[in-house]
């Protein structure tokens, strides 16, 4: 065989092994794979494969973890410039979602439309009188009888609500409803230097909590918070009780005030609110509903 058959020979060999040898995808160990992005590599039998990481910036798809803040290209800022809504991106249907926090902010300054008046028995009577004070509307009520707003119905909420006693008892209650049954209700009484949490349900009344608390003069802020069975009182911003009614709770409702006989009160800045379960604060150790009258 002469010099230039041998060279075409080895040349032919070459080209067979170089053919049937390492290709750009094959590998010895996971490092000697090529880079791609949101893509993990493996050397798995000589051969690279690739699995898509489930969180990574850059694929376009705003993964559980990844927020607009450290990953723009793939999560939309969600924030609508609205102070009254919470605003998060919703991992599952990936759209940015704003819902509302207040379900009801009420400060009187249009008047009393959204609520209706009655006597103890039920009886419509004259509207409470909306006054003003020095900058701003509230509603004033006398003696025993109802305010309560016509329409709303929740479930999970925070009630608070500014309001002076100048003489008397007020209830404040917090998911009332009527049934055919009777009224099913919670309601936090304040007066008296005490607080008290009592339930009507189908015509009976439990006493659940009370607590003895000295109630100045002046305009105080009263707060109820309630999730599921968990039902938290408020007075000035502290705490007061804490409870868990394990017995055939009211689980919801509207709100109204009931100002007890020989009661002069004030209210104003009524809110409803969305309560969540981390807003909720368990009591340390829960006692029977003990009947209070029939």
């Amino acid at each position: 065989m002469n010099l230039s058959g041998l060279i075409l020979t080895l040349f032919l060999v070459a080209s067979v092994v170089l053919s049937s040898g390492c290709t750009e995808n094959e590998c010895s160990q996971d490092a000697d794979c090529p880079y791609k992005d949101c893509f993990s590599a493996r050397c798995d039998g000589g051969s690279c494969t690739y699995n898509s990481l489930p969180t990574c910036c850059g694929d376009n798809i705003c993964a559980p973890g990844e927020r607009h803040s450290d990953c723009a290209q793939d999560c939309p800022a969600c924030d609508d410039q609205n102070s009254n809504t919470e605003d998060f991106f919703d991992y599952d249907t990936q759209r940015c979602k704003n819902v509302p926090l207040y379900h009801i902010f009420e400060d009187f300054e249009m008047g009393a439309n959204k609520w209706s008046f009655s006597d103890e028995n039920g009886e419509p009577i004259e509207p409470w009188n909306v006054v003003s004070g020095e900058t701003n509307q509230m509603l004033r009520g006398t003696g025993h009888s109802w305010a309560t707003l016509m329409d709303g119905e929740w479930d999970d909420y925070t009630f608070k609500s500014s309001f002076s006693i100048l003489q008397g008892v007020v209830h404040f209650n917090y998911r009332k409803k009527d049934s055919r049954e009777g009224v099913m209700r919670y309601f936090v009484g304040i007066g008296n230097n005490k607080v008290y949490l009592q339930k009507e349900y189908k015509g009976q009344f439990h006493q659940l909590s009370e607590t003895k608390t000295y109630i100045g003069p002046g305009w105080h802020s009263v707060e109820i918070r309630g999730y599921n069975n968990i039902l938290n009182v408020y007075l000035d911003g502290t705490l007061l009780i804490k409870y868990v009614d394990y017995t055939e709770p009211i689980l919801s409702g509207g709100i109204a005030f009931e100002p007890l006989e020989n009661t002069l009160f004030l209210v104003d800045d009524v809110m409803i609110k969305r309560a969540g379960m981390k807003e909720l604060v368990g009591p340390d150790n829960v006692t029977e509903n003990p009947l209070l009258h029939d």
